[in-house]
């Protein structure tokens, strides 16, 4: 697999990157999305690194290989070599590494095994990559989002089945590495020189109590570690803030405003804006296209199936039964219809947004 590289318009709208209006460059950021290792891409997720773009920072947002076609280590090998790319072709001496959800599992793994030659050479021995040969640079400070940091403690909670297919996913077929697949797997002793890092939680997120046990874990070594809970549930950022219904006022702002203060260490501030935003109608439409659109149309087909007799799924009224009798039926083919409907919407829309996006590569916002 190799890395693509391709240069994308500067994500601002306050400024037309003119001389006049050019912000200093404040660091560089190595940026990888959520989506639970499974599903979405860099294209999706580019409101939770705009603001900061509009303040200088040059971000690498990767698009690294999804599970179950590429379980663990892929994703985990793809963003070190990321890190590797940006030292060799940009010259890039020292970054910051920062994820949400899945994407905040990786790059706090990743930061893991660039201080730990044993993590490192274990992921050597797993992926047959080099890795101990390649350069990388110098990771400073670490922002995970409600990330996927542990395999155990949200096991029993509310989100605990999807979160259980979504490790299932991510997990290999045939374990390797002792199942160490999560950056609390990794023994305490090599996690002695992790950097400083800022985890940032939902107090509603069942992944919460993962992030508050390993920043435990990590204070007890003597790092330096941030635990920040704000209201709200999972994923709150790095979606449009009018699809939250105000709720951003509560989470996304002041989770954009602590990133901000804690890696320019005070220095910058977001520039404010109106608290009152312009209705947007497009989370009506996106609501109505992949939710109420598959749901009308599977209660059209069960109403036919079950009062007239048609044909459903490879199931026909021959002989006749009362619509009671088909009610059983009639509720499964609306149940897979609508998740057919709402699945067929849900790529089409994924292949909308990620139109010239590569598998595996780069886009660089600055």
């Amino acid at each position: 697999m190799t890395l693509r590289s391709r240069a994308l318009e500067r994500l601002s709208t306050q400024d037309k990157n003119t001389d006049e209006n050019k912000v200093p460059h404040q660091g560089t950021i190595l940026y990888a999305h959520g989506g639970g290792f499974v599903a979405v891409s860099s294209a999706h997720l580019k409101h939770s690194v705009s603001p900061l773009v509009r303040l200088g920072y040059e971000i690498y947002s990767i698009d690294y290989p999804l599970a179950p076609e590429d379980p663990f280590p892929a994703a985990v090998i793809s963003t070190l070599r990321a890190l590797a790319w940006m030292k060799k072709e940009r010259g890039v001496r020292e970054c910051v590494v920062m994820g949400d959800s899945a994407g905040g599992g990786l790059i706090t793994y990743a930061a893991a095994a660039l201080n730990s030659a044993i993590v490192l050479r274990e992921l050597e021995e797993a992926s047959g990559e080099m890795l101990t040969s390649w350069e990388y640079p110098c990771i400073t400070k670490v922002v995970s989002i409600y990330g996927f940091v542990c395999q155990k403690a949200w096991r029993d909670s509310l989100m605990g089945i999807p979160l259980s297919f979504c490790i299932k996913c991510y997990a290999p077929e045939v374990p390797i590495m002792g199942e160490k697949y999560t950056i609390q797997d990794i023994a305490s002793s090599n996690l002695s020189r992790y950097p400083p890092s800022l985890l940032i939680c939902a107090e509603e997120d069942s992944l919460t109590i993962s992030n508050e046990n390993l920043a435990r874990g990590l204070r007890a070594l003597g790092r330096n570690t941030t635990v920040e809970t704000l209201p709200g549930f999972h994923s709150f950022l790095g979606f449009p803030i009018q699809w939250t219904f105000g709720q951003w006022r509560s989470n996304t702002l002041p989770a954009t405003d602590l990133i901000i203060e804690w890696l320019s260490e005070g220095r910058l501030k977001m520039k404010r804006f109106e608290e009152s935003m312009p209705f947007d109608w497009s989370a009506i439409i996106v609501l109505s296209v992949t939710l109420l659109l598959p749901l009308l149309l599977a209660a059209a087909c069960t109403w036919a199936f079950i009062f007239s007799g048609s044909p459903i799924l490879g199931i026909s009224n021959i002989a006749e039964p009362t619509s009671m009798e088909l009610l059983p039926a009639g509720l499964i083919s609306f149940a897979v219809i609508s998740v057919m409907v709402h699945y067929l919407i849900c790529v089409a829309t994924d292949r909308f947004l990620s139109l010239g996006i590569e598998t595996e590569g780069f886009e660089v916002y600055r």
